[in-house]
């Protein structure tokens, strides 16, 4: 056989090759998604809805915040919902009905401001594990049966009922985080899909009444002059820094940059045009974070415009 026709062959059967894998893999990956929209449906038609509840309120302000601005944003990090710790040096305990206080005490410290527009950040992890294994000794520090549909169905009815406590709450943004996947591997849920799931369940959940939107990576948002990059932190655009991160924004406004996944308060950068905060966050960690070292104070940030264009950054404690 001449070289040309041996070639043509080989090439042939590489093409035939190629397309056989390429089939495998779509039809596998259409199988996934069927089965992660039949698991979002079956969750959903399980769970006895409660009924969204929209707070609106004229009281007035209280009247040491009579000069603040009308309109605020709140930075929730780290929710870790299944998250049991107890019994370590200096970490404090953390469990369901903690998690649950520090929300009831954040939403009566948004209230406090007397905005009358409130937007709300969750900056990612949601919940602990979806499989009790997705990082290493993960299911040493979960509650008792918090993986799997349980602590999805459970972290989207405490997030019902955590928007219902805040006053004038028009819009919620989330962003998933590395707890939040469904596998095990990294590699393979590279979108925090449980996230996806809680907040395409709250999409549905809040059609007409509330705006909720859900991005496992960036969201960008312009409000009141002011350009915030919500992020969690895990993922590659964090880790190339503040030049690909800043692509999310706009140059003509300040750009405030919050992220999340650490556990701790840190200034990253300061510039007169942008800033790139480490929030605080609900969980305080385990015992993996303390024999490394990351201990913190519960807490969340609430930002705002005063008027300068910059946003005055409130660091609220939290018990």
């Amino acid at each position: 056989m001449k070289f040309a026709d041996k070639q043509r062959l080989v090439e042939s059967e590489y093409k035939k090759a190629t397309l056989r894998t390429y089939n495998k893999v779509i039809k596998e990956r259409n199988i996934k998604v069927v089965a992660l929209e039949r698991l979002i449906d079956d969750l959903y038609d399980e769970l006895e809805l409660p009924t969204p509840v929209i707070t609106r309120s004229e009281s007035g302000r209280d009247t040491d915040h009579e000069n603040e601005p009308e309109s605020i944003v709140a930075v929730i990090a780290d929710l870790h919902i299944g998250s049991r710790v107890e019994d370590l040096n200096v970490t404090t305990e953390f469990n369901y009905e903690i998690l649950r206080n520090r929300l009831k005490e954040a939403a009566e410290k948004i209230n406090k401001r007397g905005a009358k527009s409130v937007r709300l950040a969750i900056l990612g992890d949601l919940i602990e594990t979806f499989t009790g294994l997705n990082h290493k000794n993960s299911w040493q520090s979960i509650d008792f049966g918090m993986y799997g549909a349980k602590v999805v169905k459970t972290a989207f009815e405490l997030l019902v009922e955590f928007f219902g406590w805040i006053e004038n709450l028009d819009e919620v943004v989330g962003i998933g985080g590395n707890h939040d996947r469904m596998t095990s591997d990294n590699k393979e849920d590279t979108k925090s899909q449980v996230a996806e799931i809680i907040f395409y369940m709250l999409q549905r959940l809040y059609a007409d009444t509330l705006k909720i939107d859900y991005n496992p990576l960036v969201i960008h948002r312009e409000i009141d002059g002011i350009s915030y990059l919500f992020s969690h932190g895990d993922k590659k655009v964090i880790r190339d820094g503040l030049e690909a991160m800043i692509e999310y924004g706009n140059s003509k406004n300040f750009n405030l940059i919050l992220q999340g996944h650490l556990h701790t308060r840190r200034m990253i950068a300061d510039h007169p045009k942008y800033r790139w905060m480490l929030c605080p966050s609900i969980f305080t960690g385990n015992y993996y974070s303390e024999s490394n070292g990351w201990m913190t104070q519960p807490g969340f940030v609430i930002c705002y415009n005063e008027g300068t264009n910059v946003p005055t950054i409130l660091d609220i404690p939290l018990n």
